[in-house]
């Protein structure tokens, strides 16, 4: 294991904020040529672009992971009884961002709210999310208890979804709504985070 030689700038990672502005890009670019002097010397090489090299290229690495992981994950906040006693207000969730067909019978989702049945809100600022479990997906059969709310509609269609609220006397969902498209789907529930 290396560890670092003893120096001024020995475990500082940042310059003070009490230097003024200027002085404190100069302080912060000093001490990342440090760094890198000190990175390449790890790697057995004097040289200082082949530190640059190195750090450059854990830098777009760490960078591209995590840009890939705010794509793909969300936290949600839970505000309502809809979802009781599974979920509760103030729980937060993380959400995996997933495609329609990846999600089955059971899954706990979080799909756009409705402003009311069949009419959706301009994609945006604004946009309210429901935390919901899902009843059926497309080729089911439909919920007796939703078929009042799609009359005539005996399967789920494709790129549909039924989802219903745990509790069931406090939940807005397709038996208020209707099917849900998929295209309003945020994505599946991973699992609680701890406050």
């Amino acid at each position: 294991m290396h560890r670092l030689p003893p120096g001024p700038t020995a475990g500082i990672l940042w310059a003070p904020a009490s230097l003024p502005d200027g002085d404190r890009v100069a302080a912060g670019a000093t001490l990342a040529r440090e760094w890198v002097d000190r990175v390449a010397g790890w790697l057995g090489r004097r040289s200082m672009g082949a530190g640059v090299v190195v750090a450059g290229v854990a830098l777009a690495v760490l960078l591209g992971l995590v840009g890939w992981l705010r794509l793909r994950l969300v936290v949600v906040d839970v505000d309502g009884h809809s979802m009781e006693p599974a979920y509760r207000p103030g729980d937060r969730v993380l959400v995996r961002r997933t495609a329609l067909a990846r999600i089955r019978p059971c899954d706990v989702v979080v799909v756009e709210q409705p402003e009311r049945p069949g009419v959706w809100p301009a994609t945006g600022a604004g946009r309210r999310w429901m935390i919901k479990r899902v009843a059926a997906v497309p080729g089911d059969a439909v919920p007796a208890e939703v078929a009042v709310a799609v009359p005539g509609t005996a399967q789920v269609p494709p790129g549909h979804l039924v989802v219903l609220g745990d509790n069931t006397a406090a939940s807005d969902d397709s038996r208020s709504y209707g099917l849900f498209p998929g295209t309003r789907l945020l994505g599946v529930v991973v699992r609680r985070i701890r406050a």
